[in-house]
């Protein structure tokens, strides 16, 4: 059964979608199924900061059994570190089920 989860990440203005998503697919390029950037922000304080809110939804399809909560998390973090690490994007608040 595919899950789905949602992120949204601060950074700089200048991070290109193509980035995101390559980090996103560094992190678990096996059971990927789709990533989608579904909105980008920025108001007048993020844009003199150089900053911009980017969420994307991630669509996990395990190729055997079903994916546990512990393994969704992993997943999640993995997910998290590797967008922080490729493009130095900071996530903005809770993980969203």
């Amino acid at each position: 059964q595919p899950v789905e989860r949602d992120f949204a990440f601060l950074m700089n203005d200048t991070v290109m979608a193509i980035d995101i998503i390559n980090a996103v697919k560094k992190a678990e390029k096996d059971i990927l199924e789709e990533v989608n950037i579904f909105d980008i922000y920025q108001d007048q304080k993020l844009k003199a900061e150089g900053k911009k809110s980017v969420a994307f939804k991630v669509k996990l399809q395990p190729k055997q059994n079903t994916l546990t909560l512990e393994e969704i998390n992993k997943i999640s973090d993995n997910i998290i570190f590797s967008v922080k690490t490729n493009t130095g994007g900071e996530l903005r608040g809770e993980r969203v089920a």
